[in-house]
């Protein structure tokens, strides 16, 4: 899967849950200020992955829910929390 769509300058964020209020609170890290260059994908089993590899690439880490943190072409270890979250995308 390639989401990466700004040259060193974006950062793409991978959302993985069993389902869409799982991951309220780390939505709500990503509303919570104005990122003009951060693109969010979300995956749940709620809706038809359509490409297995994304499922496979992007798992939950101990069946919680999982962001995936990624700028440039490099990404960061996957967070299970908010807080995670938010520590990484402040960097």
């Amino acid at each position: 899967m390639n989401i990466l769509y700004l040259k060193n300058g974006g950062t793409d964020v991978v959302l993985r849950a069993k389902d869409r209020p799982e991951l309220k609170a780390m939505a709500a890290v990503l509303r919570e200020k104005y990122r003009p260059f951060t693109t969010v994908k979300v995956l749940t089993e709620e809706v038809d992955l359509g490409n297995t590899e994304d499922a496979d690439m992007y798992g939950m880490v101990d069946g919680l829910p999982t962001a995936y943190v990624c700028r440039g072409f490099s990404c960061a270890p996957p967070v299970t929390s908010a807080e995670e979250l938010k520590k990484l995308l402040d960097e």
